[in-house]
Formats: C-alpha cells, structure tokens, sequence
C-alpha cells in the first residue's frame, strides 16, 4: 500500500511526546494482529463522531454558545492557548472573541 501524502502540518504550543511510524508499517499490525484492526476501527469511528458533534454544533450554536461550552469543556486550555487560536476553532474572530469574553464580565458584575 502506498503512503498518503501529509497536507498538513502540526505544531506543538508544549513539550509533547510525539510517536511515528511509517505508513506501510502501521497498517500491517492489522493484517498481524485482529486488536489493532479493532483499535483502528474505534479510533477512526471516535473521530467521525467528533467531528459529526463538531459540525452539528455549528449548525445548531451560535458562537456566544460555542464559546459557553468551550468554557465548560475545556477551562484548562483557556490560559494555555493563545485567544486566537481558541478564536479559530470556534469559527470567530479574535474581536468577538474579545467582545463575547468582555460581554460575559459585565454580565456577571451586573449580576
């Protein structure tokens, strides 16, 4: 089998451990072994689901929404990530970001 071609690349914003094998090689072990064929099947159907929930989000939220359940999910990578990253995988802009992030400071003083 031939290797796919990567058209992307990622960048890691901490020290991270970063495991690689060659394509040929990792599609083996499901010719070898039943468990990897397994594994590959539950990885591939936890990142369809994923992304469905991603997408379906986006249809169904707006972005002040979006923003409340990343809050809710994910509070960890809020001062470990830059904004404009956060801004991107909610589909806005740095400024909304800085304005739905401002909205919810008065909204809470006033409270």
């Amino acid at each position: 089998m031939k290797s796919p071609l990567c058209e992307v690349s990622i960048e890691a914003l901490e020290d991270s451990v970063i495991i690689t094998m060659p394509f040929d090689t990792f599609t083996a072990f499901y010719d070898r072994h039943s468990s990897w064929e397994k594994l590959g099947r539950l990885v591939a159907e936890h990142c369809f689901i994923k992304r469905e929930r991603r997408e379906f989000d986006f249809l169904r939220y707006n972005a002040a929404e979006r923003f409340e359940a990343f809050k809710g999910e994910r509070r960890d990578l809020l001062n470990r990530v830059p904004r404009h990253m956060i801004a991107s995988h909610l589909g806005i802009t740095p400024v909304s970001l800085s304005r739905l992030s401002a909205k919810k400071r008065v909204t809470k003083s006033i409270d």
